[in-house]
């Protein structure tokens, strides 16, 4: 992983008391830097620029909204507000589950989102939908006015353009919930596989030319993946949640917009615009991915990728448990982003939801009046049809199979013997009612046992016949006779030891 940036907004102006130094909550012990060996990060503390800016890492994985002489600061004197990722509350990260497989079934249907920022398909603003055609699994694409399609398996499924499919999936483990993913890719670097709307990263990092280095970060295909904070929608029903897994279709509205102005934070036309904000403060773990040497063939342009084997990369926050986790999704919980003159964002107005907040005004007044467990987590679940059920004839007959002798080969002892003169084996897993029979490879038949109880699973044999003879050292098979039920053929192979004496 690269562009890990651990960032505390703060200002450092000693001379001026109204400013004082603060930390906006981010990482305050710096130990995301770590996060699966420095491969995987929170979208907030990765490094960002200008999205204007073509020399101040422009490959990088944050969306920043900075303007380069801010006219308005925030509450302690920095810019804080213009930035999206000063809204996210680090401390809500969830642990997750993130599989690679190639298992189509088990693919993601996400958005693809433009990370160039010249020569783009289509003159795309960085961060915003790719605006090149969508693929279906196998990477066909969509055709020119095919619309919007209700199949997962056609190629416009949910949108015309920028959706793709995601080789994996996400996994919430605190809550179970399936999460919605993004991947990024360069558009303006077609030789690194970046025009395709494809996850198919190379395994160029940089490339250096002259003496100057120019980093393509392997196509740019960073993988995104959301949270599941609230389900909230605006005035006119459009979500201002990103929600739990819902083949990309939220997050494709809220990025179907259009920036004509990436030095502003206006929020009619720059990346000020409330659901621009809102989609990416959902944004929960980044990783900047390239494809390891060796594995280039895996990964072709304009081919799905060939995932060699099932990965699974394990995050897991530890933190407390916290109040109100128990309630019930509501859209009352969240609130629209505001903006006003003075500020783009008033960040007090955003947030307060019921996942970030335990205040009593940002809860349903069944949870404070009526708290269930104390407002701690609590689940409930059914063993209904789990319990074991009996007289079932097929389960009957399908265990059949597990009947089997032990030990097999017997060489001259077995642990169900207790004295010199025993010799023991058990044949196991038995119907209440069948009869076994022991026969010689010749078909002599030495011995007849018969069961007729539902005490016990098993009979023990002395290995004598039915003249109470021991018998001698060979092959043997044993035919186990349920009536009804049907029937299981053994083969059993033993080694007679010599009669002990010593006793007498």
């Amino acid at each position: 992983m690269y562009l890990i940036r651990i960032f505390f907004n703060s200002n450092n102006d000693d001379n001026d008391p109204s400013t004082p130094d603060v930390n906006i909550y981010a990482d305050p012990k710096q130990v995301w830097e770590g996060c699966v060996g420095g491969t995987w990060a929170p979208f907030r503390v990765t490094a960002g620029a200008p999205v204007l800016s073509a020399t101040s890492l422009p490959f990088a994985p944050r969306l920043a909204m900075n303007l380069t002489t801010p006219t308005t600061l925030g509450k302690y004197g920095h810019p804080y507000q213009y930035d999206v990722n000063n809204i996210i509350d680090t401390r809500s990260l969830g642990s997750v589950d993130i599989v690679f497989t190639a298992d189509k079934n088990l693919w993601t249907r996400c958005v693809v989102l433009e990370m160039g920022i010249n020569g783009t398909e289509g003159a795309q603003k960085k961060f915003l939908l790719r605006k090149g055609f969508s693929v279906d699994k196998n990477g066909n694409k969509a055709t020119l006015g095919s619309g919007t399609s209700t199949d997962p398996n056609a190629a416009n499924f949910v949108a015309e353009t920028g959706m793709g499919w995601f080789p994996g999936y996400a996994i919430n483990v605190e809550t179970g919930e399936r999460l919605n993913i993004a991947f990024g890719e360069n558009s303006g670097d077609s030789i690194n596989n970046g025009r395709d709307m494809i996850w198919n990263p190379t395994s160029i990092v940089s490339t250096t030319s002259a003496g100057v280095t120019t980093y393509k970060m392997a196509g740019m295909h960073y993988i995104y993946v959301f949270a599941h904070n609230s389900d909230g929608v605006n005035g006119v029903g459009d979500p201002i949640d990103v929600p739990r897994y819902d083949y990309g279709v939220a997050l494709q509205k809220m990025l179907n917009k259009t920036v004509t102005n990436t030095t502003s934070h206006n929020p009619n036309t720059g990346y000020a615009q409330a659901s621009i904000v809102e989609a990416y403060k959902d944004a929960m773990w980044v990783n900047v991915p390239y494809v390891k040497a060796g594995y280039e063939s895996k990964f072709v342009k304009g081919q799905q990728p060939q995932i060699p084997g099932e990965v699974k990369v394990k995050i897991r926050v530890r933190k407390p448990l916290r109040y109100g986790l128990a309630g019930s999704w509501s859209n009352s919980y969240s609130k629209n982003i505001t903006y006003n003159a003075a500020g783009p964002f008033k960040t007090i107005d955003f947030g307060t939801t019921f996942l970030n907040s335990t205040a009593a005004t940002d809860v349903s007044q069944i949870i404070v009046s009526s708290p269930v467990n104390n407002n701690f987590p609590m689940y409930s679940f059914s063993t209904e049809g789990l319990g074991a059920k009996t007289n079932v004839n097929e389960t009957a007959k399908n265990a059949l199979d597990i009947i089997n002798v032990v030990p097999n080969p017997y060489y001259g002892h077995s642990k169900y013997e207790k004295t010199r003169i025993d010799n023991y084996i058990k044949i196991v897993n038995l119907p209440v009612k069948c009869t076994i029979r022991i026969y010689t490879v010749n078909g002599t038949l030495l011995k007849t046992i018969k069961k007729d109880t539902d005490a016990t699973t098993d009979i023990q044999w002395d290995l004598k016949n039915d003249k109470n003879i021991l018998v001698s050292s060979g092959l043997y098979i044993i035919h186990v006779d349920a009536g009804d039920l049907g029937e299981k053929i053994l083969k059993w192979f033993c080694v007679m030891r010599p009669i002990d004496l010593q006793s007498y």
